[in-house]
C-alpha cells in the first residue's frame, strides 16, 4: 500500500503546483559568457562547441570589465576596433524559430552610424542573412531586427534606451515567416514594434560568419557584452523576463513544492518530500 499512497500523494502535490518557472535552458544552441581574459583572443563557448575569436584589433583593444549582475561578473569590452567572430554557423532562414539574447552596455549615447549587435549577414554583394543592430542614423537610435533574402525583407524596429547603462536585449523570431513574428525585448520586456518591411520572402541563406559586434568586419559596435545566447526556438515573453531577472527554474520549483506540500496531510508530506528532494538533487 505504501507505493500506492506515495503515488497518490505525488499526484495531488504536482497537480496543485503552478508552473515551476520559465524555461530558458531547453534548445539553448550557443552560449558565450564573454568572461574571457582579454589577453587571449579566444572567446570560449560554454554551449555549442564553437569558440569565438576576438578579431580586428583583437586583444590590443578589447578588455575585460565588470559584468552586469551578481552572477554574470565579467564581460568583454569592444571599443569599436574589435568584434567577436565565430564561423559560418546557424544559417537559419526567415521562417525558422530563433532567439538571440545578450547583455550589453554601449560606450556612447550618440552612435554616428549603424552598429551591429549580432549578425549573420553578408557584408557585401546581396547582403543576405539576419541582423540585429542599433541604427545610429535615425532619430532615437532604434534597434532593428530582421531578415534579408537579397531581394525581399522582413524587419521591425523598436526604441532603444539611450544610456550607457547595462541592459539585457533579446530578439525573437516566432517562425511565422513575417514581420509580425519578430519581437525585440529590452530588460525583459517586449518593446514597441514598428514594422519596417513585410515582404513576401524567399529562402534566406548567408555564407557569412555569425558575429557579435560587427557585420562582416564593418559597422562595429563599441560596447561591452556578456552572456550571449542563441536558441533554436522562440523564447516566450515569460522566459525572457526570467532570463533578465536571472531566475532559475529549479529553485523556483523547489519553493513551489515546499509551499504546496504543506497543504497535504502530515503523513503524505513525509512520503513525498524525500522523492522531491532526490529529484532536485539530480536536476541541472
Amino acid at each position: 500500500m505504501k507505493p500506492l499512497r506515495t503515488f497518490f500523494a505525488l499526484a495531488l502535490l504536482f497537480a496543485s503546483v503552478p508552473a515551476f518557472g520559465q524555461d530558458f535552458t531547453s534548445n539553448l544552441k550557443r552560449r558565450w559568457l564573454c568572461n574571457d581574459n582579454a589577453a587571449s583572443t579566444t572567446v570560449v563557448a560554454q554551449v555549442g562547441g564553437q569558440n569565438g575569436t576576438l578579431t580586428g584589433a583583437g586583444n590590443t583593444s578589447a578588455a575585460t570589465t565588470t559584468g552586469p549582475t551578481a552572477t554574470i561578473t565579467a564581460a568583454l569590452t569592444l571599443n569599436g576596433a574589435s568584434y567577436i567572430d565565430t564561423a559560418n554557423i546557424d544559417n537559419d532562414s526567415y521562417n525558422v524559430a530563433k532567439t538571440i539574447a545578450l547583455w550589453l552596455t554601449p560606450s556612447t549615447t550618440s552612435p554616428s552610424g549603424n552598429q551591429f549587435i549580432a549578425c549573420k549577414q553578408n557584408g557585401s554583394g546581396n547582403f543576405a542573412g539576419y541582423y540585429f543592430y542599433r541604427e545610429g542614423t535615425s532619430a532615437g537610435d532604434p534597434y532593428v531586427w530582421g531578415y534579408f533574402s537579397g531581394a525581399t525583407e522582413i524587419a521591425i524596429q523598436s526604441p532603444c534606451t539611450n544610456t550607457t547603462n547595462w541592459r539585457h536585449v533579446a530578439v525573437v523570431n516566432s517562425g511565422a515567416g513575417n514581420a509580425s513574428g519578430l519581437t525585440i525585448y529590452e530588460d525583459g520586456q517586449p518593446a514597441t514594434r514598428t514594422i519596417r518591411a513585410d515582404q513576401a520572402m524567399v529562402a534566406v541563406s548567408s555564407i557569412a560568419n555569425f558575429q557579435i559586434g560587427s557585420r562582416g568586419g564593418t559597422n562595429l559596435y563599441a560596447c561591452a557584452v556578456a552572456d550571449v545566447r542563441v536558441y533554436d526556438r522562440a523564447l516566450s515573453a515569460a522566459d525572457i523576463a526570467a532570463l533578465f531577472a536571472g531566475t532559475s527554474p529549479v529553485p523556483r520549483a523547489r519553493q513551489h513544492l515546499n509551499e504546496y506540500s504543506l497543504r497535504l496531510p502530515t503523513r503524505w508530506q513525509q512520503l513525498t518530500r524525500p522523492i522531491c528532494e532526490t529529484f532536485f538533487s539530480l536536476a541541472p
